[in-house]
């Protein structure tokens, strides 16, 4: 039995060679049989294969180590370099939401200039209607006082009564004219501050008390634009301040009642084209509440029990029409604080000629214009 499993296991190993030899001769024939070119091919890419294995090699073994103190440098320049992109990251956000604050200011400006517009030319229809009736009324009353004068005196002053009251209708309507109509510019240079100062004279000429005046004004201010409707602006201002101080009690041992114009300038992100030019008007009324300030500058809005309440929305129509915009803040929120209200009238670098000069500072006493 040992012997035919010997005669086994050489038999075995004979027909494993014997497969061996025929498999080996039959890769060689088709080895034999591919073409030329593909051969040499095959063996240019085994070469290479070896080639850049021993280039791996050879190059993982001359390599130098990354040392410690090269690291920390490499980390360093990373840190640095993210740094500045979060510092940039976050200017981009600071600047979309500065920009994205503006665009809501505007179209809130731009929507108010809509209703403002459509309100002015339904009342420039009233104001026409009434106006020419109004004529008459004042034309009769006034032949009425001449000839009542004489021979019936206490008739004569109650047709004068009528003539009174006719003109303060009069008065209204040409308000109600002045905000609806058209306003065309007349743009000419002009000096701020010498328009500060004419607009206070002009505004204080018959007004039974005035408060003390405080100017500081940037002299040397040139803007280009219509004179006459701006001082009026002014005026308007000036007068709907004056009108809040009147009646209100303040501490005297503090001064009294106070108002206070400046003109200054400005520039934004170091841009030129982001200039400005501010007229402020600071009070020492009772200042105004976040419900009034979002509705003093809307037509026939007021306050009090007299005027038309076109006096401010007039001054909006104004200097929008100048490009600019107009503001209005307590004093307490400013950072010379205090009481009161400031009205802002801001116009655009576009209406600068030249700004340069000394600053001017006056005081008028009260009740002295």
């Amino acid at each position: 039995m040992k012997k035919c499993a010997v005669e086994k296991g050489v038999a075995g190993e004979s027909i494993g060679r014997g497969s061996g030899e025929r498999r080996a001769k039959r890769a060689g024939r088709e080895e034999s049989a591919r073409p030329v070119e593909e051969r040499v091919h095959s063996a240019r890419s085994t070469t290479d294969q070896e080639d850049s294995a021993d280039g791996k090699r050879a190059a993982s073994a001359t390599a130098p180590a990354i040392s410690a103190g090269d690291l920390a440098e490499l980390l360093e320049a990373v840190n640095l370099a993210t740094g500045r992109l979060e510092s940039s990251h976050a200017q981009l956000q600071e600047r979309v939401g500065r920009l994205t604050a503006d665009l809501s200011q505007a179209n809130a400006r731009l929507e108010r200039s809509k209703r403002l517009a459509a309100l002015g030319e339904m009342a420039a229809g009233i104001a026409h209607e009434v106006r020419n009736p109004l004529g008459s009324i004042l034309l009769y009353a006034r032949m009425l006082e001449e000839d009542l004068v004489t021979i019936a005196p206490a008739s004569a002053r109650t047709a004068g009564k009528i003539i009174a009251a006719g003109r303060i209708m009069n008065s209204i309507i040409h308000d109600v004219l002045s905000f609806a109509g058209e306003l065309r510019l007349r743009p000419a240079p002009i000096d701020v501050a010498g328009l500060i100062e004419s607009a206070i004279e002009l505004c204080c000429q018959h007004r039974p008390w005035v408060p003390r005046i405080v100017l500081d004004l940037n002299a040397g201010v040139i803007i280009r634009g219509d004179e006459g409707m701006l001082r009026q602006a002014i005026m308007n201002v000036m007068s709907n301040a004056m009108e809040a101080m009147e009646g209100v009690g303040v501490d005297w041992g503090e001064g009294g009642h106070e108002l206070r114009l400046s003109l200054d300038t400005g520039w934004q992100e170091a841009n030129v084209d982001d200039g400005w030019v501010r007229v402020r008007v600071r009070d020492t009324g009772p200042g105004v509440t976040a419900k009034v300030s979002e509705r003093m500058f809307n037509p026939f809005f007021t306050t009090r029990g007299t005027g038309t309440g076109l006096g401010l929305s007039i001054v909006h129509r104004i200097v929008d029409a100048h490009g600019g915009r107009v503001t209005v803040s307590n004093n307490k929120t400013e950072p010379s604080g205090g009481r009161g209200a400031c009205i802002s009238m801001i116009l655009p670098r576009e209406c600068i000629v030249s700004v340069g000069g000394d600053s001017i500072f006056g005081t008028f006493a009260e009740g002295t214009l």
